[in-house]
């Protein structure tokens, strides 16, 4: 049992998160710059296995630090708006599952060790995770912040998953819908889907902005040892 603890130590597990995390980015931008050309995708054959093979991409890819990934406007190319709203979706859940999961059992013990050393951070923690579910909600929702960094912070907290994953999948509903809608919009030369799309997507800017305001003054005056 001694020797399995020294095996697995926070410490080590860390260094593992960080080399698959690390692995997984590199793969990514290797997806990126040798796969995910619009002749390549368009050359492969519409069958059954397409859509899982879109899926795993998206998921893939998403490991990007971009705002928002090639793959969710390319699914608007491929599909149908409600099929691209799917598989974007349905890659998304699986990319925000696997960041949570490794997060939470590889990286999460020595960095909340490193975090609880001071206290300040460690009480802003506890009030922090009592309202965890909206948090992530306007994360998700102000996305032009990368998806990997949110899925971290989730896994660090005390939250549990199936909030992280309901959050997650409301508010990247939402974006995506707008998103798709956009590429719909040029595909079929709709304007007002076009205008609508725009306006969808700022407001999900704009909301989060105003309760990341109120955010940032809840933090300092914390940190600060305000009331």
């Amino acid at each position: 049992m001694e020797k399995e603890n020294r095996l697995f130590s926070p410490k080590k597990k860390f260094i593992i998160f960080v080399g698959l995390f690390l692995l997984l980015f590199l793969f990514s931008i290797y997806c990126y710059s040798a796969g995910i050309k619009l002749n390549d995708i368009k050359d492969i054959p519409r069958s059954r296995i397409f859509p899982i093979l879109f899926i795993f991409f998206y998921a893939t890819i998403s490991f990007l630090p971009l705002p928002l990934t090639p793959t969710s406007f390319l699914g608007g190319i491929f599909f149908t708006f409600q099929e691209a709203l799917l598989y974007t979706l349905l890659g998304s859940l699986l990319f925000a599952t696997l960041v949570f999961y490794m997060t939470r059992f590889l990286g999460r013990d020595y960095i909340r060790y490193l975090m609880n050393r001071h206290k300040k951070f460690k009480k802003l923690e506890l009030k922090l995770e009592k309202g965890a579910f909206f948090e992530i909600f306007m994360l998700r929702m102000f996305f032009i912040i990368p998806s990997e960094f949110i899925g971290v912070v989730a896994g660090l907290s005390n939250m549990k998953y199936k909030d992280f994953i309901l959050a997650t999948f409301i508010a990247n509903t939402i974006t995506l819908i707008f998103s798709v809608g956009l590429v719909r919009s040029q595909i079929k030369h709709n304007t007002v889907l076009l205008i609508g799309s725009l306006l969808g997507l700022l407001i999900c800017l704009i909301i989060p902005l105003i309760f990341f305001t109120k955010l940032k003054s809840f933090v300092n005056n914390r940190l600060n040892g305000k009331n």
